[in-house]
């Protein structure tokens, strides 16, 4: 790490610097809507090569994978915020970097301000057994869920479960990295069986769970921010578009669309737990029984955080504000109807659902119509565009950047 570098740039600011800490497209987005409002910005990712560092809004520094080590990442975050002398905010986004920073959280508000609540409370949410255990005791709607401990339970739960079904690790995180899937769907008692055994024999803890019908319209999501009282300074809800993978991937399409009732119920349930901190939360309508159930809680940014800046509700920028004792201002309404696109993952995605008889070319087109704001592509901020389609930093030529620029235009 060149520490004088990093040095150089803090103390030529005259606000106190964010530290946004992994995150992919939800880190991007945040280091965006932090530098748009002239907030100075460091990047930290595990990932040697990521497009982030290449924004103008932010510093970018290389650390540790809390994934592999987490005291080796604390250790790293204590020495550097040893050797600052400014106030700093510190904010985790991806999974991993929340856990650890949850954990460790007394040992880094000597050098940081985190906010973030404790690990005992952030795991209820990131952990799935916990999670749905806390949804059974306040009596809220969501998919069937059985916690297997034993083979021998597995089989009991294999004989009454609705087939297909769902294998979920109870932590996503470290599954998905090594599995390349966020969920395991099963058609039959065998299947179950086996796909149990083989991930309960690498170390998982699984929750078996139904699957509610619908398409990925069916899916919801609020993001917001509550401060160290779980009162909400900021939220915003949208409804996915398309996924990839569908039905369990990561959204790539989505249309801004305020739900009052979902978002009141994210709060009373986190409200209940004390949470304190950045969340996303997802539902889904099931036509069943008309009713929307809880899928997850993310104790983090979402992909779409830009999204819900470009609709007036800058949740990374109230964050920082509340972190910095300032004055978040009062709730706004969000604009409606904007919408958010992964472009590449969603070419994708529609190509599947279009040879799939599920989305015609016709309605695909009519989808992408409309203000925007895209998961990579930003007028303002060119240079992560440019590392995402190349990965080697390659400066395009003035002719194909104005190609670029008229292609992504609203």
């Amino acid at each position: 790490m060149n520490f004088k570098k990093l040095n150089d740039f803090i103390s030529n600011q005259t606000k106190p610097v964010a530290f946004i800490c992994g995150g992919g497209l939800a880190g991007l987005g945040s280091v965006r809507c932090l530098g748009r409002n002239h907030i100075p910005v460091v990047y930290l990712d595990h990932e040697q090569r990521h497009m982030t560092y290449a924004s103008k809004f932010c510093f970018g520094l290389h650390c540790p994978n809390p994934l592999d080590d987490e005291k080796k990442f604390l250790n790293f975050l204590t020495s550097l915020g040893s050797r600052l002398r400014t106030e700093v905010v510190l904010l985790p986004i991806r999974d991993p970097y929340v856990v650890a920073v949850s954990k460790y959280k007394e040992e880094l508000e000597q050098f940081f301000t985190v906010p973030l609540s404790r690990y005992d409370v952030v795991e209820k949410i990131v952990r799935k057994k916990s999670f749905y255990s806390l949804l059974e005791t306040m009596n809220l709607d969501h998919p069937k869920t059985y916690v297997p401990n034993t083979i021998a339970s597995i089989e009991e739960i294999s004989e009454i479960v609705t087939y297909p079904c769902i294998l979920k690790p109870s932590f996503s995180f470290p599954f998905s990295e090594n599995f390349g899937q966020k969920v395991i769907e099963v058609t039959r008692k065998e299947a179950l069986i086996e796909e149990y055994r083989a991930t309960s024999n690498a170390g998982y803890e699984m929750v078996i769970q139904e699957i509610i019908p619908g398409d990925d319209t069916n899916l919801f999501q609020v993001l917001g921010y509550l401060n160290e009282r779980s009162e909400p300074l900021g939220l915003f809800s949208l409804q996915k578009m398309r996924q990839h993978p569908a039905k369990y991937g990561s959204g790539t399409a989505a249309i801004s669309r305020w739900k009052p009732d979902l978002a009141q119920l994210s709060v009373d349930v986190l409200r209940n737990i004390g949470y304190h901190g950045m969340f996303g939360v997802e539902f889904k309508w099931d036509s069943r029984d008309e009713k929307y159930k809880f899928i997850e809680i993310n104790a983090r940014a979402e992909l779409q955080i830009g999204l819900a800046a470009r609709c007036n509700v800058d949740l990374t920028t109230i964050q920082y504000w509340d972190a910095m004792g300032m004055t978040a201002p009062e709730l706004t309404s969000q604009k409606e109807g904007i919408k958010w696109l992964y472009f590449r993952n969603d070419l994708l995605s529609s190509f599947h659902s279009i040879f799939g008889g599920n989305l015609s070319f016709s309605e695909w087109i009519q989808s992408l119509k409309g203000e925007k704001e895209y998961a990579v592509y930003a007028l303002d901020d060119l240079r992560p565009f440019y590392y995402y389609l190349f990965d080697n930093g390659i400066h395009l030529p003035q002719n194909m950047l104005k190609a670029c620029q008229m292609v992504f235009k609203k």
